[in-house]
């Protein structure tokens, strides 16, 4: 039987809140369906002083990859699918780039992430296509490797993941959702994508710190067409109920909402020794993944996580099965993954009755390390950037030669255009993507011969990269390419009127 003191969780996450500064957070403990403490502290929006309360509403990122994974276990216990059986087989028309990869790929390989596809993140944020309209355009993203060879945590699985549902079902990913989990789990302060939230009566703005320091909102994040890998929004009332879930293997105040080989299946080890932390920790040796949750020890005890990390919010439940504990923490930070991390490791480590570890202090220093390597890496690439750099030379072409419309079948359209004297980039002209990011549309500098750089926005942030232009047999630009996705070659537009 689990056992707290009452009054340790609030010192621990006060303390947790101060040192990582944040603005506002949620945290509850449960054992069975018990609730054994749950807190509301600091601001959902700072700018009108306004608190968190155990009904304010927290976009939950990534956790939501567990729902759609127990979707699945749902349309499996139905007899609709089948865990380990080509997605061809239900679905004749699914086409990849790999068509070896076509005929073998099922559906744990996509809850799995050992599908070999690569993110491609800017594939389909900012895209004006919808869920299916992406599923059938996947057949032009190029692979990074071999299926079930590599594990790659990213949302385009679990966007197709969720249009798969939908052919099998017959149902919109978001009506299965809440027909089968929230409505029967009687979440009701939970909903689905940014228009659900705005709708809430009570929910959180997403925060970061500005230059000064202090608290700044932004525009929450619209993933429309890839909701299944992270677009549900919940308050720590109704998170506390999906973590009791777990604990009770999928039964709910008596009934059963998924069925317990479903919930063992989704805990079982599909690909092991992943990242997940940028840095390792002994009291965490090794890390595995299920299916929309990581699976690992953790001083002794078995842990699975479910972790979710969208602009502004972070929100993660970490389940002790075999001690009967599940901790909820939820936050309206940008980036504060090591504020969650921190907080409900502490809060175990008090539970479990563990000798105490101060792991605020413990985060902080890995993270530092963490990025003193990164920043000599950045200065390695930087001197590489400039070393290879063929100097004294010029484009082949005056830069109006550069302008137009390009295509690809898969990415959709770059327009690129000539504004006082610069070339402009611009990806699929998405003015909610441009308003969000500062940098939508991004600036070409010549770097050699018809090669360019450029600072590229991307779903993870911005990044350096080689813009080039190929010229036809006609010496006339022909095509552009540009690294969108870095662990495969350069995505390759055409010239519009070199296609037409």
């Amino acid at each position: 039987m689990v056992r707290i003191n009452k009054d340790e969780p609030g010192k621990i996450v006060h303390k947790a809140m101060n040192y990582w500064g944040i603005p506002g957070s949620a945290v509850s403990v449960c054992s069975g369906e018990e609730e054994l403490f749950t807190g509301c502290f600091g601001l959902k929006d700072t700018e009108n002083n306004l608190p968190v309360s155990s009904h304010t509403v927290f976009p939950i990122g990534s956790v939501t990859k567990s729902f759609t994974a127990a979707a699945v276990a749902l349309a499996v216990d139905q007899g609709l699918i089948e865990w380990h059986r080509p997605l061809v087989n239900y679905i004749p028309d699914f086409k990849l780039y790999d068509e070896m990869a076509e005929k073998r790929l099922t559906i744990t390989d996509l809850l799995s992430h050992g599908s070999g596809l690569p993110p491609h993140n800017n594939f389909w944020y900012g895209s004006y296509h919808n869920r299916q309209e992406l599923f059938q355009l996947v057949k032009h993203l190029e692979p990074a490797w071999d299926i079930r060879t590599r594990f790659c945590y990213q949302n385009l699985n679990y966007l197709m993941a969720g249009a798969v549902i939908e052919k099998i079902t017959g149902s919109s990913w978001e009506d299965y959702t809440r027909q089968f989990l929230l409505e029967p789990l009687g979440l009701n302060n939970s909903s689905l994508k940014k228009a659900g939230l705005l709708a809430a009566d009570d929910y959180a703005l997403p925060h970061k710190q500005g230059s000064d320091g202090e608290f700044v909102t932004f525009p929450v994040l619209d993933i429309e067409a890839c909701a299944p890998a992270g677009g549900l929004n919940m308050s720590i009332a109704d998170f506390m109920k999906w973590a009791a879930l777990h604990l009770n293997r999928g039964m709910h105040e008596g009934k059963n909402i998924i069925p317990a080989r479903g919930m063992d299946y989704m805990w079982q080890v599909h690909l092991g020794n992943v990242d997940i932390l940028p840095f390792s920790l002994p009291e965490i040796p090794f890390t595995n993944y299920g299916l929309g949750c990581y699976v690992m020890p953790y001083r002794g005890h078995r842990m699975i996580l479910q972790g979710g990390n969208i602009e502004g919010y972070v929100a993660a439940l970490f389940i002790f099965p075999d001690r009967d504990l599940a901790i909820s923490v939820m936050a309206n930070m940008h980036e504060a993954n090591l504020y969650m991390l921190s907080t409900a490791l502490t809060l175990a480590d008090h539970i479990l009755g563990l000798e105490l570890i101060n792991w605020d202090d413990r985060c902080m220093d890995q993270v530092q390390l963490f990025l003193a390597e990164e920043e000599k890496h950045a200065e390695q690439q930087q001197a590489a950037f400039e070393n290879n750099r063929k100097t004294g030379t010029e484009p082949t072409h005056d830069l109006r030669a550069y302008t137009g419309t390009y295509l690809h079948p898969g990415y959709g359209e770059l327009k690129v255009d000539l504004r006082g004297g610069e070339l402009k980039v611009t990806h699929n002209d998405n003015r909610e993507l441009l308003k969000y990011y500062d940098r939508g549309t991004f600036t070409l500098n010549h770097y050699h011969y018809n090669t360019f750089s450029a600072l590229i926005a991307g779903l993870s942030g911005v990044y350096q990269g080689l813009v080039s232009f190929t010229l036809g047999k006609d010496g006339e630009v022909e095509s552009i390419a540009v690294p969108f996705e870095p662990e495969v070659r350069d995505i390759v537009f055409t010239k519009k009127q070199k296609i037409q």
